[in-house]
């Protein structure tokens, strides 16, 4: 890892021709590292929340009674798209990968 901060380095002061001591650039490396990394990491973050957040309204990781027909009280982990009721397989309209319940009007 040294030997690579050096060469980059070298190779830095022959193109730039800027004289840095090496400490100096290597402060502004990590630095720089730093800041891709962390703005990388920001939009991730935000993106997985984003699709987290999707994902919450219409399924959860517990299953619980369906709240929609009469089914013998069905457990499920679907929600409707509509109003958001746990809907069983027995309960349920699907439309292209998405739930509904057969109450709610597509």
């Amino acid at each position: 890892m040294d030997l690579a901060a050096i060469n980059a380095w070298i190779i830095y002061r022959g193109v730039t021709g800027e004289e840095i001591n090496r400490h100096a650039f290597l402060r502004k490396l990590a630095k720089e590292l730093r800041e891709v990394y962390r703005e990388k990491r920001e939009s991730m973050f935000t993106k997985h929340n984003e699709e987290e957040q999707s994902q919450d309204k219409r399924k959860s990781s517990k299953r619980h009674l369906c709240q929609v027909g009469k089914c013998k009280r069905n457990k499920t982990t679907e929600k409707c798209e509509t109003c958001f009721k746990n809907v069983c397989g027995k309960c349920t309209k699907s439309v292209e990968k998405n739930f509904y319940c057969k109450k709610c009007p597509l």
